[in-house]
């Protein structure tokens, strides 16, 4: 399913707030790249020697493609701002493509049909006309959000047949309410919800009845449900008799029947750049359409952010987070020819007024300036026309510790035929060809237990031409069917951004273990052991290291012994798959 992103909370629960209070950030994975890397600005070195940064694009590493409604704002009843003219202009020309309403809190305790939103503030011409008529004049798609907190399904049905049947304004996102795990029932509240049962259980249930409800009237409509952002408060919490966490039981019971899910997150640290210029930067780098290709940098002042255009351009967005310092970068492009003409730079900094556009400089080398967002837009040195077309999705089969089965649907050829496809791993920014093959399928070998592979393919035709990437395909390999180990992770308590954990570790030899060494690595940055019992625990980066101690260095064959420690992580919990015990690979129990 789709999952179209707004913002979300910090780890912990925020103060409540009265509805129409709290504010929905630019709509769209593609702005969060730039607002999320500018959160959190380290403190500036005034003494420290600027060095320069190296750039890396993969263009052989495809990721997500630009969807039309990448940028979009809340477009609230409290502000009669919005839906003048002269704001809709502006929306328009900055590259707005989604509008939100009523926004915010207001979603639920707003009623369509009497335009009131009892409790909060309704401006003059902010109705539900007004806003389409805006909408229309911006070019954007409306998501309108369907009153969970004080309303009806059948409310929601009615609005649905006033927009789609009655007006024909043919409205296609619709999401039942507005970050509802905020009613209380984890301890916050400030979204109103006036069901007695205010549980993730209740939640869904009714989702469901949304759902059926807004369809039988228009079966064009996509609805979706609220979750909040993984490692998020209250992500992990689980609250009364509900079977697990908000967004494990929400997609559980109501994952068949929507079709996106609303993920707010709200990356915090402060507003450095004016938000209207943020979305018209966003604009003039990823347009709809493009392909996001990874990128990176050596120095953490300066995030890099790629997208390869349907031209074959490639848009490369340079933030420099150090409020003091230029730095200088080189660029190095990987399945990508810079053309020799000038990029156009695009720039906006700290306080700017406006965003200013050259074309100047070199695709390999420029400077940033001090706390400052670049964009630098680089002609192909290739011909946009006659390459061959992307392989389909790849997917993953017979998996197993070792090897995996790789297959994709056949591209389409461009002025001369397909001679291979090539399949490639993700390393960050750099790729590392895993072999090629004349087929839509190859099985690769000597993978590593227990890893995570990222794979794009891309097609080469007889000339030389090489076609974009195909989108990435994620899967991991899994531990050996036997062992002389076995290791049983288990994860038990957890608030939100911690827990606790178990890990049992079974002798599975003939012979005595006398002294062990157990050792995994996370498969995310963002996970740690902050402490342990019943073993010496240390974590060096992302590898987790457990030593014996004088009680159970000793395990006999057959015999097991279970340790344990309380884990922190601050993004999406992934638990590790693989252990080695002493060296050897152990079996998963």
């Amino acid at each position: 399913m789709r999952i179209p992103t707004a913002a979300a909370h910090p780890a912990r629960p925020p103060r409540p707030l009265r509805p129409g209070r709290r504010r929905w950030t630019a709509y769209a994975a593609s702005l969060l790249l730039a607002t999320g890397t500018l959160a959190g600005l380290p403190p500036a070195d005034a003494g420290a020697a600027v060095e320069p940064v190296t750039v890396t694009v993969n263009a052989r590493a495809g990721l997500a493609t630009v969807p039309d409604t990448a940028l979009g704002v809340n477009h609230a009843i409290w502000d009669a701002n919005l839906g003048t003219a002269e704001t809709s202009d502006l929306l328009r020309a900055a590259g707005v493509r989604m509008l939100r309403y009523p926004g915010g809190s207001y979603g639920d305790i707003y009623h369509w049909r009497t335009h009131t939103a009892p409790g909060g503030y309704v401006a003059p011409g902010t109705g539900f006309d007004a806003f389409m008529a805006a909408a229309r004049r911006v070019g954007a798609e409306p998501m309108i959000i369907a009153n969970y907190g004080t309303g009806t399904p059948a409310e929601a049905a009615d609005w649905v047949r006033y927009a789609n049947v009655t007006k024909g304004y043919g409205a296609k996102y619709w999401t039942v309410g507005n970050e509802n795990y905020g009613n209380g029932l984890y301890g916050s509240a400030w979204e109103a919800d006036d069901h007695p049962d205010k549980s993730a259980t209740r939640y869904a249930e009714l989702v469901v009845e949304y759902a059926e409800a807004m369809k039988a009237v228009d079966p064009t409509v996509q609805v979706g449900a609220v979750l909040t952002m993984p490692a998020n408060w209250p992500d992990g919490l689980t609250a009364g008799d509900d079977p697990g966490p908000w967004n494990q039981t929400v997609l559980t019971l109501a994952g068949p029947k929507i079709d996106f899910v609303d993920v707010h997150w709200y990356p915090g640290g402060g507003d450095p750049f004016a938000p209207y210029h943020g979305l018209s930067m966003m604009n003039l780098f990823a347009g709809a359409g493009g392909q996001f290709v990874r990128a990176g940098t050596n120095r953490s002042l300066v995030t890099a952010h790629a997208v390869r255009r349907g031209n074959g351009d490639v848009a490369v967005l340079l933030v420099n987070k150090d409020p003091e310092n230029d730095h200088p970068v080189t660029i190095d492009y990987a399945g990508f020819s810079p053309s020799g003409s000038a990029p156009t730079v695009y720039r906006h900094t700290n306080g700017a007024a406006a965003i200013t556009q050259s074309r100047s400089g070199s695709a390999t080398g420029l400077t940033l300036l001090a706390y400052s967002l670049t964009i630098l837009v680089v002609p192909s040195a290739d011909p946009a026309g006659g390459r061959p077309g992307a392989p389909g999705r790849p997917t993953a089969g017979a998996v197993t510790d070792r090897t995996a089965t790789i297959s994709w649907p056949a591209a389409t050829p461009g002025a001369a035929p397909i001679a291979k496809y090539e399949v490639y791993r993700q390393h960050g920014a750099v790729s590392e060809q895993l072999g090629e093959t004349t087929g839509t399928s190859l099985t690769v070998g000597n993978l590593n237990p227990g890893s995570r592979y990222t794979i794009n393919v891309l097609t080469r035709d007889t000339a030389g031409n090489v076609s974009w990437s195909s989108p990435p395909l994620a899967f991991a390999t899994g531990s050996p069917a036997a062992s002389t180990c076995g290791v049983r992770f288990s994860k038990g308590t957890d608030w939100g951004n911690g827990y606790l954990a178990t890990v049992d570790i079974v002798n599975n030899g003939p012979n005595p273990i006398n002294g062990w060494t157990l050792t995994w690595t996370w498969p995310t940055g963002w996970q740690q052991v902050s402490s342990g019992w019943s073993a010496n625990w240390s974590q060096a980066g992302s590898a987790v290291k457990a030593t014996s101690t004088a009680d159970n260095r000793r395990l006999a064959a057959g015999a097991s012994t279970g340790v344990g420690f309380v884990g922190g992580y601050s993004g999406p919990n992934v638990p590790p798959t693989v252990f080695t015990l002493n060296g050897t690979v152990c079996g998963t129990l």
